[in-house]
């Protein structure tokens, strides 16, 4: 089973990022975020249009995101 990278983040909403590698296609990934240890499940508005769309006890998944705003908003709002 593929294993998530967290990284801590300065966004307003989340505190960190969940990054895992679609296992469909390697030019994306599989983002969720956190504060405070708990899921966020507040659309951020950089990711809005890759929403899972479905929430499972109060989580919230962003599939198939490009590499390329993963790696510009890791710029933005990294922490590490």
């Amino acid at each position: 089973m593929p294993i998530a990278k967290r990284f801590a983040i300065a966004h307003p909403i989340a505190d960190r990022i969940s990054i895992l590698d679609e296992k469909a296609d390697a030019t994306c990934k599989e983002l969720a975020f956190f504060k405070n240890s708990e899921w966020v499940t507040k659309y951020l508005d950089e990711f809005a249009g890759y929403a899972d769309g479905i929430q499972h006890n109060d989580t919230l998944v962003y599939r198939y995101v490009p590499n390329y705003l993963v790696n510009a908003f890791l710029e933005q709002w990294g922490n590490e």
